[in-house]
């Protein structure tokens, strides 16, 4: 049986790998061509895990037979379902366990004030105590829960004595005695693997924002040096390519007193002792009429303006009523803050916008062209146009061309994301195969109370109906605590991905992983709830 579940396992995993690639080149926008092709390594290392837990077995049944003396096996169903628990010290681990649970949800709520008051500084610390303390609440409260709910039917019995909530009651609190620890871990990683399904959604929704904020025009060089723009003006004019582009400067200048990152001090886009960089008025104008945005409101001598990245605005808007830029012995006050992608978060996270004539006496610190083409640029022109660049020892230097970043990008976004969705359907599929293969084994020592409730005249019907719910009962209890849980690891979630890559949508991804998750978990319920059945009738 051990050889045909293996073979039947390694074809359908070669399926399930081609369809898992077929969507992810779905979701890239790749063209896909089903190749079902079998790797001798993965089938090598399955086998070895197969034959190495089969060893592990073998030596564990041989040593509970060679300590088991012939009244110990008479004896042994009875002795496996007594408990001995302490009801104090398991109502003990319950209130414990819903008290590291409140100060989970309290550590939270802190962090997300802090978030508020922008102040986040050394609370990666607490995050990890609350997933610490997460762990351990879900662990005890497995611990006590059986013998609260057996308080609780004795304290209203008449919820006990409704329809089969005893016989029910009673089978639920002894798999949860017997299994608290196999349950428990379920619940950590049912959390674990909805939120490797949501990281992975995410992962390509922050692949789509990268490369609209990274590179937003076809072709981007940047350099510190001297930009050799021949090298790609001739390169086009020899395969009659029609382009529009732009040349411009970044500037610096230390005459310029500005107080831009004290705005930025108590945020996570801080970074101590780099200057505010400085590009005119006329160069943002043109980058934005090379994407085709609106104009902006031109500047007078008294304002100046602020090109920032979206994460980046709704904190400098703050500045802009704390304070005013000096240039020259004049004042100048923000006029406004513009987030279009243009480019700014390839450099640096903002730009100071000046009126082009407080920059003649400013420093340049790079030379940058960006280039939008008309059709389809060759595969040839990144490697052919690579001179563009002088690259020196200790310079910036920068080159990209649309087609050619976004494969290379693609292709780590595609080995990352595959491998979370990978593991997260292995990992239910394990979940819910340790939950069936319970469920069936109580099964065949309970069919004799089933079929003794038959022989009593209960009708058919309703034996179906309890057993339908004790499966259901089984199945579905582990998830009672992520259901709980998950609203504020999705939210911490989103919190990292907000500050550490970028601010995604999440709603799909919140509703579309659970739905996954369910659909793959229950058929598995289906299966098992049809398996007992037969076994039952049988």
């Amino acid at each position: 049986m051990g050889a045909i579940a293996l073979v039947i396992g390694c074809i359908l995993g070669m399926v399930l790998s081609q369809a898992l690639e077929a969507i992810l080149f779905q979701v890239f926008g790749q063209d896909y061509h089903f190749v079902l092709s079998f790797s001798l390594q993965a089938f090598l290392l399955t086998l070895g895990c197969f034959v190495l837990i089969y060893i592990l077995e073998v030596i564990r049944e041989i040593r509970l037979i060679h300590r088991c003396t012939l009244k110990e096996l008479f004896y042994r169903k009875d002795e496996h379902t007594t408990i001995h628990a302490s009801k104090t010290k398991s109502i003990l681990c319950f209130i414990a366990g819903a008290f590291c649970m409140g100060i989970c949800i309290f550590i939270v709520y802190i962090f997300y004030r802090s978030l508020k008051d922008n102040s986040i500084r050394g609370d990666i610390n607490s995050m990890m105590l609350s997933i610490l303390m997460m762990i351990l609440s879900i662990y005890l409260i497995y611990q006590g829960i059986s013998q609260v709910v057996m308080l609780f039917l004795q304290r209203w019995k008449q919820k006990k004595y409704q329809g089969n909530m005893m016989f029910l009651s009673a089978q639920l609190c002894t798999k949860i005695k017997r299994n608290r620890f196999v349950l428990a871990t379920i619940s950590v990683l049912t959390i674990l693997i909805i939120s490797l399904m949501i990281m992975s959604m995410q992962l390509k929704n922050v692949y789509d924002r990268k490369i609209k904020e990274e590179i937003p025009f076809d072709i981007m060089a940047y350099t510190s040096e001297t930009l050799n723009k021949d090298v790609l003006y001739d390169y086009l004019n020899k395969h009659d390519i029609s382009y529009q582009d732009h040349f411009y400067q970044i500037y610096q200048s230390d005459m310029i007193n500005e107080n831009l990152r004290n705005a930025l001090f108590d945020t996570p886009f801080d970074y101590p002792g780099v200057k505010t960089y400085i590009i005119k008025e006329s160069d943002v104008q043109a980058l934005l009429k090379l994407e085709g945005y609106d104009a902006l409101q031109p500047l007078n001598k008294q304002q100046y303006g602020l090109l920032v990245t979206p994460e980046l605005k709704q904190h400098m808007e703050a500045f802009m009523k704390q304070g005013k830029v000096q240039v020259n012995d004049q004042k100048l006050s923000c006029t406004y803050i513009e987030s279009s992608r243009i480019g700014q978060s390839v450099y640096v996270d903002y730009y100071l916008i000046l009126p082009d004539a407080y920059v003649q006496n400013c420093t340049i610190k790079e030379n940058v062209l960006v280039m939008n083409v008309n059709g389809t640029i060759p595969d040839t022109l990144y490697d052919e146009t690579k001179t563009i660049l002088d690259v020196k020892e200790d310079g910036f230097y920068l080159y990209r061309v649309k087609p050619y970043y976004i494969k290379d990008q693609l292709s780590i976004y595609t080995m990352v994301i595959f491998a979370l969705l990978y593991v997260s359907m292995i990992a239910v599929c394990i979940l819910a195969t340790i939950i069936a293969t319970q469920q069936l084994s109580d099964m065949n020592e309970q069919k004799e109370t089933y079929h003794m409730m038959w022989k009593m005249g209960c009708d058919k019907q309703a034996i179906k109906k309890l057993l339908f719910q004790q499966v259901s009962f089984y199945f579905f209890t582990p998830l009672l605590l992520p259901c709980l849980y998950l609203p504020f690891v999705i939210y911490g979630m989103n919190v990292f991905f907000s500050l550490l890559v970028y601010s995604v949508p999440t709603n799909s991804a919140i509703i579309l992983a659970p739905v996954i998750f369910l659909l793959i978990y229950g058929c598995y319920f289906i299966l098992t709830y049809q398996s007992c059945k037969r076994s039952m009738e049988g």
